[in-house]
């Protein structure tokens, strides 16, 4: 084997085995940047980030941003999304979507039909959603990391 196939081989093996970093809520900030190039994303603190709360924007290329919004120890406590197709939940809450799909599921059972808003309490996690042609607006947070004082206002 030449070296510029092993080279290419070794490239794809460390792109294949490499999980997918991001930044989700509960988990730590660090990994912003990861998801940035991930997306395609432009990466940018936000001008509203406090003492308090560390906000990361990600400008997706397709239009529309994911806000993250983080401790000052820097663990993820909230996510918001504007985007013009419904986000991977599935990524953004990471360990929490198990409990977003259950109480998805509990709401559906409830109330039969399509909604276009939906919030969802399962018991740490909180989701707040809306979707319509091409605009999907929502947020979603830990009860159990939420900075003391903080208004849900702060999530814009």
């Amino acid at each position: 084997m030449n070296a510029s196939r092993r080279t290419l081989l070794f490239g794809a093996a460390a792109v294949l085995l490499t999980p997918a970093a991001r930044a989700t809520l509960g988990e730590d900030l660090a990994s912003v940047q990861a998801d940035a190039l991930r997306l395609g994303a432009a990466r940018r603190a936000n001008a509203n980030s406090t003492p308090q709360v560390q906000v990361q924007v990600l400008k997706l290329p397709g239009g529309g941003h994911i806000r993250q919004f983080a401790t000052p120890e820097g663990r993820v406590f909230a996510v918001a999304w504007n985007t013009p197709a419904k986000p991977r939940l599935d990524t953004l809450l990471g360990t929490h979507f198990a409990a977003y799909a259950e109480g998805g599921r509990q709401a559906q059972a409830q109330r039969a039909g399509v909604s276009h808003t939906a919030r969802i309490a399962q018991g740490d996690l909180v989701v707040e959603s809306t979707a319509h042609l091409n605009a999907h607006v929502g947020r979603a947070w830990l009860k159990s990391l939420w900075p003391a004082g903080l208004g849900i206002d702060a999530l814009r």
